[in-house]
Order: structure tokens, then sequence, then C-alpha cells
């Protein structure tokens, strides 16, 4: 059916497209409604880090220190967010300082970076702070008495975990950040028991993380093992490893956005380890919806009975036969259901331009107002109304904002379950979309985890794939899409999850979607044995040649390929802003896009796959007609070969002008002309200008001959 279309009746004044309409959120489509909330998210986080004297001492198998190597992840995070958004905003909190800051009331808090955008100071002060206690004893009474926090507190003291947590519920609260964007805080630490001398406070910091976790707010754990000493004897026992369990898991928002599960997770060893971590919890994921998942529409009564739609029609012989017995009661299953979430991985935001006014250089706000196109009058909401043309008069049926509400409400939104097929059905160009993923909300429904969990498992049991009526939102259009069950896999050498357990939402594309490509007769016709086998031969030398080619993509998966120009331009724009040295670029090393060294041992694979390619068979060129100089039209001219106007040939210009063909002539030519007479000027003239001095220039040579 046509769409509708907003025009102004008679005696009306306006007309405004339907896009530009302020309902016409309505008919968007659904990708660039997702597209518009990645855009529109913002990621948000406080580092609380421990700053106790356990932290200054060195990490696993590293010889820096679990400060320093907190300092440095921090340093390459706000590298990083700086160059990804502007809305970001990341700020970092020590807990266990000496001093504390001005606007923090409770003691041994200091807020080292307030949240706010990333910038060049906040760097500097990373900087400085890693390199902090190089050559001095963390063990001693005055150690870091001289920094901005004033050292680690006495180790008499409690832990003022519980106070730091507060102080950054309090600074997302005290800051004006939206409830609607990701909130975070990033514990770092490597004592598993802070509280174990004061229990007492463990009920404290337990009801500060749960109103943090009310108030939207994730802690994140981001332990480090110590230093492993001692030889195994009384004397000097070896350090234990950091175990979750005794405390922080109290604390921890264990969700379906957990990359690792803290608590079977060894603590990092390494700065490598740790900045492996943090990657992954930077690349933020958010839920764009909690939507009922609905295996069966049945009644919503248990065990309600209905009368046999057989029994109600009384229009067949044998249903007028029957009209004299009891109606049959028939079963209806219950209905079943559960709450899940649409769970969709957002891209970085693109850091948005800002419009200034060209006179006072400052900030200018963008108002958009409808004119009528007649009377250039503005127009309100109530001058504006839409349209469909029906019938073949092309008569107008008006339509309200609430009955077009009404024509775009789909259903409730909602994940309905239509059908199971096998996984084999699925095909690659099914998927036409970036996938979305499904996990079970068990904040909204209890049991949802156990019920997605049954699912899960018997359709991975049955290697089956559920196809589904997907309705985002009220305002969505329905989608048919295919779940894909995806079980959980753990790394086996340190127990981090790399695939969580749920299902992929695949979006299929609608018979519509899908084109037929006629393939030529030629290229099915049958053709001779030596041309099929010569065929089989280049295919193979194909599969050899892609299978020399091994590309080491570990670091590329984790890293990502960055684009070099922007990389050397980003290291320029850093090296400015901090004060730095310019970096030295070389294409052939930090030109990532360059083929490596190694790719030298694929040369006889890629002759080989060569020599079983067809010979090409050059044919004659076609020979010049000559007799084009001779037809009385102006003689044609070899192509330069140098460059400038030295190189050009030299016309026969009185010949041309005779015959009236100075019009003819390219601009370069009329140029080189006038150049090589010394009459100008001739920069940013048009080509009838050009004509004209020429023109007027081979009639004065005329005249003094």
């Amino acid at each position: 059916p046509t769409p509708p279309s907003t025009s102004v009746p008679e005696g009306d004044q306006g007309a405004l497209d339907m896009g530009d309409w302020g309902e016409g959120a309505a008919f968007s489509d659904d990708e660039n409604a997702g597209e518009e909330e990645q855009e529109q998210t913002q990621d948000h986080v406080i580092c609380l880090v421990d700053c106790q004297r356990a932290m200054f001492q060195p990490c696993g198998d590293e010889e820096l220190s679990c400060f320093r190597m907190t300092s440095e992840i921090i340093e390459n995070l706000l590298k990083k967010k700086i160059f990804e958004s502007d809305k970001n905003k990341i700020g970092v909190v020590l807990f266990g300082s000496r001093l504390k800051s001005e606007s923090s009331p409770q003691g041994h808090v200091f807020v080292l970076l307030p949240l706010e955008t990333p910038s060049a100071q906040g760097i500097k002060q990373m900087q400085e702070l890693s390199r902090l206690g190089e050559g001095q004893d963390p063990d001693a009474p005055s150690f870091l008495a001289d920094s901005v926090f004033g050292g680690p507190m006495d180790d008499a003291e409690a832990c003022p975990l519980r106070h730091g947590i507060w102080r950054c519920n309090q600074i997302f609260a005290s800051t004006g950040v939206s409830m609607k964007s990701s909130r975070r805080i990033w514990l770092f630490t490597n004592e598993d028991e802070p509280l174990a001398p004061h229990p007492e406070e463990v009920e404290a910091v337990e009801t500060a993380a749960k109103d943090a976790a009310e108030n939207g707010v994730m802690i994140e754990l981001f332990h480090m093992e110590p230093l492993e000493g001692g030889d195994g004897t009384a004397a000097t026992p070896p350090a234990t490893l950091f175990d979750v369990s005794k405390f922080y898991h109290k604390l921890l928002c264990v969700d379906m956005d957990e990359d690792f599960l803290e608590d079977r997770v060894h603590g990092a060893r390494s700065l490598e380890e740790l900045e492996t971590r943090v990657r992954k919890k930077s690349h933020m994921k958010r839920s764009l919806a909690k939507l009922p998942f609905i295996l069966s529409e049945g009644s919503q009564a248990k065990g309600e009975e209905h009368e046999d739609p057989s029994q109600q029609d009384a229009t067949t012989p044998g249903a007028i036969a029957a009209a004299s017995s009891p109606p049959t009661a028939v079963a209806v299953p219950p209905r079943v259901e559960f709450q899940v979430q649409l769970v969709i991985t957002t891209a970085p935001t693109k850091i948005t331009s800002i419009m200034l006014d060209g006179a006072s250089n400052e900030q200018v706000k963008t108002q958009s107002r409808m004119l009528c196109e007649t009377t250039g009058e503005y127009l309100d909401d109530l001058d504006v109304k839409t349209y469909m043309e029906v019938g073949g008069r092309n008569d107008r049926a008006y339509l309200s904002k609430a009955e077009l509400k009404h024509l775009n409400a789909w259903g409730d939104p909602g994940v309905t379950v239509l059908g199971f097929l096998p996984l084999s059905w699925l095909q690659p160009w099914y998927n036409v979309r970036s996938p979305y993923f499904l996990y079970p909300d068990e904040s909204s429904m209890k049991g949802s985890v156990v019920a997605a969990a049954a699912l899960l498992k018997a359709m991975v049991a049955k290697r089956r794939l559920a196809v589904a009526r997907l309705v985002r939102n009220t305002a969505s259009a329905p989608h048919l899409v295919a779940l894909v069950p995806q079980e959980e896999l753990i790394d086996e050498e340190d127990g981090s999850q790399v695939d969580p357990p749920g299902f992929n939402v695949i979006v299929l594309p609608y018979a519509d979607d899908l084109r037929d490509v006629p393939l030529g007769s030629g290229v099915l016709a049958p053709e001779a044995a030596e041309e099929d086998s010569s065929r089989d031969r280049r295919r193979a030398a194909a599969r050899r040649l892609v299978t020399a080619i091994s590309l080491d993509m570990v670091n590329s998966a984790e890293h990502g390929i960055h684009n070099p120009v922007l990389q050397k331009q980003y290291a320029m724009l850093q090296a400015l802003a901090l004060g730095e040295e310019a970096p030295s670029w070389e294409e052939s090393v930090d030109d990532n896009l360059r083929p490596p060294p190694e790719m030298d041992c694929i040369k006889e694979s890629v002759e080989a796959f060569f020599s079983q390619l067809p010979a090409n068979t050059k044919t004659a060129p076609k020979r010049r007609a000559t007799g084009a100089a001779s037809s009385g039209g102006a003689p044609k001219r070899p192509k330069p070969t140098g460059d400038g106007a030295s190189s050009r040939i030299e016309l026969d210009w009185p010949r041309i002008h005779s015959q009236g063909l100075v019009g003819k002539q390219t601009v370069p030519d009329l140029k080189a002309f006038l150049v090589a007479r010394g009459i100008g000027p001739i920069s940013n003239k048009r080509k009838a200008d050009l004509i004209e001095m020429v023109v007027l220039a081979l009639e004065a040579e005329s005249c003094v001959v």
C-alpha cells in the first residue's frame, strides 16, 4: 500500500513530508532505530583503586608493582577513550590513602581525577602516578608521604572500601549523569580479604554495594595476584592466591554483561593479562529491551479446558448428527513464558561536530521551524495534516496522530516461538544484518534462567534452532528471526568465559528480499574433458595458495587492525598535547597493512598458481586511419610526453585561425599560446575568455605581418 502523505487541504497552511513529522518515528526503520540507540549510548567509568601498602608489592610474574600496573592500565584507557568519544567520562578514586580530598567527607578516600571527559592533563597525572615509589621501601612509615594523596594509610586502620563505593555512587549522582547511560565502578586490588581484621565492616560494605546496584551502578573486579614468595617452609610461606569467594563475591553484580566469572578466574599475574581483561570490559554491551519469551500461547490459567472447535461448526452433516451428544472438552496447554533481555554490542560513539558562529566563534544551537510554501508563515503542529490517497480520483483520507499510532501497532512486544528447524536449514546469506543476543532476565521474572537453560540444553542436544516472531517495541515492525543456541565456552588456561550462553538472534530476510541471479547458459554448459581437467588443476593450485597464506590474527582479534594513517595522526596529536617528542614513523615498520617479510615463503605457491592460468593471447593492434590529416580539419597533435608548456608541440596557429578552429582547441593549448607570448593574466579565465584573447593576439600578429 502507498504510505501516507502529508499535505494541507484548501484553506489550511503548510506542508510537511512524513519523514519530518513528529510522529514519523512510528514509520522509522527498525535497523535505523537501533543505530540511533547505539549512537546515544554513553559509558561512564570510575576506577576505584586500592592504594594500601600491599598494592605496592610486585605482582605475580612481573617486577612492576600492582599499583604501577593499574596506573599504566588507566593511562592507556584514557588515551583510548579520548579518541573514541567526547561523551564518555572517566574518573579515578583512591581508597586507603593517608589523605582525603577536599570533596570527600570520609577519610582515606582521595578523588584523583573527577568524572569528566578524558583530557591531556589527566593522562599526565596518571603518568606521574605510575612513577611513584620507584626505588623506595613500601614498608617504610614515610613511604610516599610527599605524594598528592599522602601515601598509603596505616595498616592498623580499617579498609575504607565502604567509603570508596559510597563516594563513587555520590559522584555519579552529583555530576548529572543520565540514568540511561552505562555507569560502572572498576575495582582494582590485590587483597582478597581486606576486612579480615575488622569483620564488623563487612555488612556496611555490602550495604554500600547494594545501594549502588539499586541505582544502576555495576561493580566489576580486576584482581591481581600478589608476589609468590618463600620456599614453602614455615619461615617463608608462599603467598596464597586471590580467592574471590572470601569476600568480593558478595559485592559483584553477576550479570549477562560479565565476560568472565570472577569466582573461578585467578588474578592477573602480568601487565598483559590485566590489560586483556580491561579491554574485554571496555567493550560495552547494551540491553535494548526486556521482552517476554513465549514458548506457548496457551491459556493463562493452568489446565483450562475449551470446547472442541469442530463441535462448534454445525454446517457439516457429521456435526448435525452429533448435535445431541455433549460437547467434547479439549485441554489447552498452559502459557509458557519467561523474561529475556535483547542485547546488542554498541560501537564506539563518533565525536560529534560542533557548529560555531563565524563572527564570534561561539557555539550556536540549531532550531528548525516549518514554513508555508505559499505564504512563508510559520506553521504549528495543528496546521499540518497527514493523508492517504484513496480511490481512483486520488481522494484524500486525513489521519490523526492517534490513528497513525494505532495503524503502526503490531501487537505487544515480545519473542514468540513459531517452531523448530534443524541447524542445517540456516544459510549464510540469511544473515542480512548484525544479529542480536538473548539472555534470560532473572530480575524481571523468577525462574527465567532455569527455563532458558533447559531450552538451550534441549536445542543443543537435538541440534535445532527456533524460528520466532520478534517485536522489539510498539513502534517497530515484526521480524522473523532464527534463535541459534550458543553454549558457554570457557578458557581452559585461566577459566575465563570466552562465549556466554544464550541465543543468537539472526534476523531472517523475507521472500521479497531474496532474488535469483540468472546464470548464463555457458557457465552451466558441459565443457570438454580437457577443459575440465585444466579447471580442476587451477582450483587445486588456488587452494594450495590460500592454504599457504597464514596470517597471525591472534593479536588482531583482540586489538583490531587499525588504520596506519589515523594511528600516525593520533600519535602526532598525543605528542603535541602531552609535550612529548614527535614519534618517528617508518612505513616499513609501522604500517601494519604491508605484507610481512615471512610472506616470501609463498612465492612457490604463487608461481604454481599463475602457471596454471590460461595463456594471455594478445590481439594485434588496430591500424590507425592515415587520411585524417588531409581531410581539411585541424591536424592531429601527438600527445605530449613531458610536463609544462615547453614540452607541448607548437601548433600552426595562423592556419587554425584562418579556418576558424580556435574554439576547437583545448584549454591547455590556449593557455600555452598566451604564456608563450607573454599575454595575461590567464588564471581563473573561462574558455570563452581565453579564445577571445587568442583571436585578438592572432589578429594583431596578422596586421603586423
